[in-house]
């Protein structure tokens, strides 16, 4: 249901879309339906995985800071520091981002 949701509104939306967190729960995601098509990017805080690539996915990862686009949407999974990253995109980098859970 919830990859179903996301695909509704990121295949619905003029809004850029991302994926929060470059980890093996992406990949997953995609394997279960998560319309990559439409996801710009993948952001991870991680340096070391900035301007790689999540295997088998081929989506480049980038920090946090692309966020300063407007019109953003952030698909932002369950994780320990989903509310931290989230208060922190939104005091820091961007108070227009449409976040998806």
């Amino acid at each position: 249901k919830m990859i179903a949701r996301w695909n509704d509104v990121i295949c619905s939306t003029n809004r850029k879309c991302y994926l929060f967190r470059a980890h093996i729960a992406a990949q997953f995601f995609v394997s279960y339906g998560l319309n990559i098509d439409q996801i710009e990017a993948i952001l991870d805080n991680d340096s070391y995985k900035q301007g790689k690539k999540v295997s088998r996915i081929q989506i480049e990862i980038y920090s946090l800071q692309i966020k300063k686009q407007r019109y953003t949407t952030v698909i932002l999974p369950n994780n320990p520091y989903k509310e931290e990253v989230k208060q922190d995109i939104l005091d820091n980098i961007n108070a227009d981002i449409e976040f998806l859970k």
